[in-house]
């Protein structure tokens, strides 16, 4: 883990502790089981277009040049605690939960070499899987015909796992420059924004739908042994975008 991560992960830990020691020392009720939710979702998502620079030798730098990723399936699921319920003026309560979210997609585009488009002789693809566990605050605000409009904030770390193969494109390369990098997966500090809607369905069950905007950190595949020695392998910053429908249910 470098210095820089080092102090990311720190950070993390005092903002944990900094919500733990609040809810220890505010005036609120005795924890109850009742105020506890599970939590659950599923849905889609997409990342944010993301270019990156491959250093081949001193002599050549590459530049992927990513055209679009799929949009692919998105979930969570969570164990909520409720504070401050009508006890806060314009907030019906604030819900602070741990939260375990994953998507994936595949990047994909062109490879430029000595990061000209005039030669643009290959075609990648980066598959991305990642998983995240996230503190998340969700202020809930008002309630209006069982409906409660929230926002999310949250932060946590990413687990980034990501694999990449070029296929060649132009007719006089040789097809065995290709590179294929196998899967690597590097941690993150990573961000949640948000917001959402909350119908109650009956006093202890109720759904929601929300968009969660991820800052998810980098991603990069591994710089394989008998492959190519690199001089760095791609490094994409990743950022998702997130529409979840759940269900959570209050003990």
């Amino acid at each position: 883990m470098s210095l820089h991560q080092g102090r990311k992960y720190k950070r993390f830990c005092l903002i944990l502790l900094l919500f733990v020691n609040t809810a220890n020392t505010a005036n609120i009720k005795d924890w109850d089981f009742k105020d506890i939710e599970i939590s659950g979702a599923g849905g889609g998502g997409w990342y944010q277009r993301q270019d990156a620079s491959l250093i081949i030798s001193p002599y050549e730098t590459d530049s992927d040049k990513t055209l679009q990723s799929s949009f692919q399936g998105a979930w969570k699921i969570g164990l909520d605690y409720s504070f401050f319920e009508k006890t806060l003026p314009y907030l019906n309560r604030l819900l602070l939960g741990l939260n375990v979210y994953q998507t994936s997609t595949s990047l994909s585009g062109d490879v430029w070499q000595y990061e000209l488009p005039q030669f643009n002789n290959y075609h990648f693809k980066a598959p991305i899987k990642s998983t995240r566990l996230m503190l998340d605050l969700r202020p809930g605000f008002f309630t209006w015909h069982s409906i409660e409009p929230y926002v999310i904030l949250g932060i946590g770390v990413a687990w980034n796992s990501m694999s990449y193969k070029e296929t060649v494109t132009a007719s006089d390369v040789n097809a065995n420059s290709a590179l294929v990098l196998s899967s690597h997966t590097t941690s993150s500090l990573a961000w949640n924004f948000g917001g959402g809607f909350k119908v109650a369905l009956t006093d202890k069950l109720s759904t929601n739908l929300e968009y969660i905007y991820a800052i998810l950190g980098h991603g990069s595949p591994a710089d394989d042994p008998g492959a190519v020695r690199l001089g760095t392998t791609p490094n994409f910053t990743l950022q998702s975008q997130s529409l979840l429908l759940g269900l959570s249910l209050r003990l």
